[in-house]
């Protein structure tokens, strides 16, 4: 194969891509795996093709599939997704209850890369799921800091305070 076969076969797959990405915005689901899937037996290695058959796999609710999709996006040497990848990732071990694991991921993530206000209040309310109100409180009050008006964070601290913790005056304000 030459240099302008590859380079169409590079340009075809994006068209693709594109396509399977709308589909997947509009909930024609099966539609945007049929595509992705033929991109993923030409292109392996594509970690947008990944990325994108793990929303699909997520949306369909089977996090195990999304999350092998995934990990080859983590452990790929170096690609735009990695943020993105890390959130879904959380969100996906949050839903299978793996706190263990999703909490492993934000923290290396909050300390290899940036405050990221989401991680962070994926991270509190793991703690909340877990019954550790002190821990939830301080990381809410650490979006606070970054995010004065971050919604998630200032409903989950106020229901963490009220309901949890019965500090009703501190918890409407």
């Amino acid at each position: 194969m030459g240099f302008l076969d590859f380079s169409r076969k590079r340009s075809e797959s994006e068209i693709k891509i594109q396509k399977a990405t709308i589909f997947l915005n509009e909930g024609n689901l099966a539609e945007a795996k049929k595509i992705l899937e033929q991109i993923n037996k030409f292109d392996p290695d594509n970690m947008e093709v990944h990325f994108l058959l793990g929303i699909y796999y997520i949306k369909k609710e089977n996090y195990r599939s999304g999350i092998t999709h995934l990990l080859r996006i983590i452990d790929a040497p170096s690609t735009i997704y990695l943020p993105q990848a890390v959130k879904v990732l959380v969100y996906s071990y949050i839903k299978i209850k793996n706190y263990d694991i999703a909490k492993h991921l934000i923290l290396e993530a909050l300390e290899k890369y940036y405050k990221d206000v989401q991680l962070l209040n994926m991270l509190a309310y793991l703690y909340y799921d877990e019954g550790n109100f002190k821990d939830c409180l301080q990381v809410y009050r650490d979006v606070l800091k970054l995010d004065p008006e971050n919604a998630t964070a200032l409903n989950g601290l106020g229901y963490c305070l009220i309901d949890n913790l019965s500090r009703y005056e501190e918890g409407l304000k």
